[in-house]
């Protein structure tokens, strides 16, 4: 797994900057049954949640699907797109 590539992390930084509180709740939200419940209790900002995924759902440079299908269905293409690289 390199979650650790400084540049992987760098681009969930910029994520997490854009996400609303709304898009961070409902993203929790869709958490529920994937990150222990005991777990997403304490995750407060974007950044705390992005370690869950990467602790649970080995989100990674390489494993992008847990992070995409979120933002996916919370309405977010624009940072979807800029966790994939894709243009546009």
């Amino acid at each position: 797994m390199d979650s650790g590539d400084p540049n992987f992390l760098s681009v969930l930084l910029s994520i997490g900057r854009e996400l609303t509180d709304e898009d961070f709740e409902n993203l929790k939200f869709l958490c529920e049954g994937t990150i222990p419940a005991s777990h997403l209790e304490t995750v407060k900002r974007p950044r705390e949640l992005f370690l869950e995924l990467i602790r649970c759902c080995d989100l990674s440079n390489d494993n992008k699907d847990p992070l995409s299908s979120l933002l996916f269905h919370i309405g977010r293409q624009d940072l979807r797109n800029l966790l994939l690289g894709v243009q546009g």
